[in-house]
């Protein structure tokens, strides 16, 4: 045992006063009387009850210095000696499924998981330092190795939830550098019961997503298979229970029609019965129809929804219960109430349809005039005269023939041959095969290195806000992107006439993805899911951009020549990207969780874990028990003296 606070020693000298006033005699002051005919009486009495009088008077002195002896040890603060290892960690699984309710009283698993690593950490010895990890597809180190429990609980009630995917076999390779000099110190991890290490079947793709750190899960399972992590501790947080969840969401426009839409829709049933279920699609808040699901367990149910409208906005998918007296003959019981709401709703976004305008000028040419012509919803109009602004709905296409300054819209060079205020142009290159390209941008992303843009010219940009989508070996560009505020303008150099690029598919599918580039509908309005990294072309000319969450947390991310990588969202929701400042709109992310192993919270973990921490007794540190029995003596000697047991 080892005392935190030995300068409260001295506070025993306070039982010296309380000794003296025990001793002090109380003289008795005289007083003439005219007989003590009835004082002998009372003399009398008092020698008989002399014994027990000093009984109870030893008794209260005893209580008192027992009540000093319960305080002074609280101040001291003892805690437990140091065992034979020196740290250990804790590591809080803080990802989806830790946001599913214990009860209904609103508590979650990860609160429930702090509050056990709280206990766990008073229980901590005198100067052994302990570190906290979360587990996620992101594991960070919240707290590096400390003996300061203040300081490592308010670590532990700062982790925040989030609807990341877990990724325990990532958090335990991160320990196990952490306790690289002392492997045998103890990780205690606290998680859900349903998968405390990943099986061999979850090393593939799960829920359409790779593993995040192959490297770590391969050693967390062979570490497992030949039994050597004896020093991992899983405490399971919660029950398995059943969920009902949208694993899938998302809507298209069908190619040609002027309006009709379809949305993909996937649910399952991670349940042990067959249950009841409604599926309520709205846009922008207003319902457009109810699918009556019948769920089985284990079984994806699937369906395409298909609708009209014109108009865009913000489709959302919800699960709601099915009314109790609509269950069949059969027995299908409706769904209860779901415990895991995150996976109940998706969103995404739907592009508004509208016929886009193709302004056509400078030298004809077949192969792009057909390409034009076979576009979906579009129209073309060949101009003599290049307006000074576009339309947001139309889309200028320059072949060849390129003015010094282009107009602020959407442009569309094919090809250019004079120079302009954004790029120069020079003389045609040797090789002009495209090497390296860009293929996290839509714009290029079904397109394969080895394409040869024959004919192509060295173009030479002009200005900063340039991202090079395609380039040769010697990096001299072949297709390049420019943005601003006030304009977006693509440059494909490659002369039509030469060469088989107009004759092979890569050159409808580069028409088709800048068309729709314009039209705003291209990665913007994809249903992204927390364990996808977001990589999106914005608007701007700044040189960063906002992220906003659905919960209004703000932060700030480097742009380069417009594109800006946000990497993975932990948070499901409607996502914003503004511009600084100015706080214009530039961007809308619909991110979902869409993981089923999150949503599975009825399997049961294939292996052995830890029971959770008993000795509830204990999960306090021991000056709060020496108080708590300092304060019951205080009130059991009040119970005494009142019974006329102590003076």
């Amino acid at each position: 045992m080892t005392f935190t606070n030995p300068l409260a020693w001295g506070l025993l000298l306070l039982a010296v006063p309380i000794i003296l006033f025990f001793f002090l005699k109380v003289r008795f002051r005289k007083e003439f009387v005219a007989t003590t005919l009835f004082w002998q009486q009372v003399f009398e009495e008092r020698r008989t009850r002399t014994l027990r009088r000093q009984f109870r008077h030893l008794l209260s002195l005893l209580l008192a210095l027992l009540f000093l002896s319960l305080l002074v040890a609280a101040v001291l603060n003892p805690v437990a000696d140091l065992p034979e290892s020196d740290r250990y960690l804790l590591i809080i699984d803080n990802s989806a499924s830790m946001n599913a309710l214990l009860s209904e009283s609103g508590s979650t698993r990860l609160d429930y998981a702090k509050q056990q690593a709280i206990a766990r950490l008073n229980r901590t010895a005198a100067g052994q330092q302990v570190a906290i990890l979360t587990a996620n597809i992101n594991p960070q180190i919240v707290s590096g190795f400390t003996d300061h429990i203040g300081t490592l609980r308010r670590r532990l009630a700062e982790i925040p939830a989030t609807d990341f995917p877990g990724d325990l076999s990532a958090a335990l390779y991160l320990a196990e550098q952490l306790i690289a000099e002392q492997p045998d110190a103890l990780i205690y991890v606290y998680t859900g019961p349903e998968r405390p290490l990943p099986t061999e079947g979850e090393r593939g793709r799960v829920g359409g997503q790779e593993p995040a750190n192959e490297q770590a899960l391969t050693l967390a399972l062979s570490q497992r298979e030949r039994g050597l992590m004896p020093n991992v501790r899983f405490i399971p947080i919660g029950q398995p229970i059943d969920n009902l969840a949208i694993t899938r969401f998302q809507p298209r426009r069908l190619p040609g029609q002027a309006a009709d839409y379809e949305i993909l829709v996937e649910v399952v049933n991670f349940g042990e019965e067959t249950v009841q279920a409604h599926l309520e699609i709205d846009r922008e808040g207003e319902l457009i129809d109810v699918i009556p699901l019948t769920l089985e367990p284990n079984l994806p149910v699937t369906r395409i929804i298909r609708n009209t409208s014109a108009a865009g906005g913000l489709l959302r998918g919800s699960l709601a219960s099915a009314d109790p007296d609509s269950a069949d003959l059969a027995g299908i019981a409706p769904a209860s109430i779901d415990r895991f709401p995150t996976d109940n709703v998706a969103i995404a976004f739907l592009s508004e349809q509208f016929v886009q305008r193709i302004l056509l000028y400078g030298r004809e040419n077949f192969f792009l005039w057909n390409v034009l012509q076979v576009q979906p919803l579009t129209t073309i109009t060949v101009i003599d005269t290049i307006p000074d602004t576009i339309p947001p709905d139309s889309v200028l296409v320059l072949h060849q023939v390129v003015p010094e300054t282009l107009p602020s819209g959407n442009v569309l060079v094919i090809d250019p041959q004079y120079d302009s205020d954004l790029f120069r142009v020079e003389q045609r290159l040797e090789r002009p095969m495209a090497t390296n390209i860009s293929t996290e941008n839509s714009l290029v992303r079904f397109i394969q290195p080895g394409l040869v843009f024959a004919g192509a010219r060295n173009i030479i940009p002009q200005r900063d806000n340039v991202h090079v989508l395609a380039e040769t070996a010697d990096v001299f560009p072949l297709y390049l992107q420019f943005i601003s505020d006030n304009q977006r303008v693509l440059v494909l150099s490659a002369d039509l006439n030469q060469g088989d690029l107009a004759l092979r598919t890569a050159f409808p599918i580069l028409i088709s993805q800048a068309l729709t580039y314009f039209r705003d509908s291209e990665a913007l309005l994809k249903a992204y899911s927390t364990a996808e990294p977001v990589t999106l072309t914005v608007q701007t000319e700044q040189t960063q951009v906002i992220l906003r969450s659905p919960s209004g947390r703000e932060e700030m991310f480097p742009t380069q020549s417009g594109a800006v990588s946000l990497g993975k969202l932990g948070e499901v929701g409607v996502w914003t990207i503004l511009e600084p400042e100015t706080y214009r709109l530039l961007a809308r992310i619909a991110c979902n969780l869409f993981n089923p192993a999150e949503s599975n919270l009825r399997l049961v973990a294939e292996v052995s874990v830890q029971s959770a921490e008993a000795g509830t007794l204990l999960a306090r540190p021991i000056w709060h028990y020496l108080a708590l029995l300092a304060l019951l003596l205080a009130v059991a000697e009040w119970f005494l003296y009142q019974r006329r047991w102590v003076e």
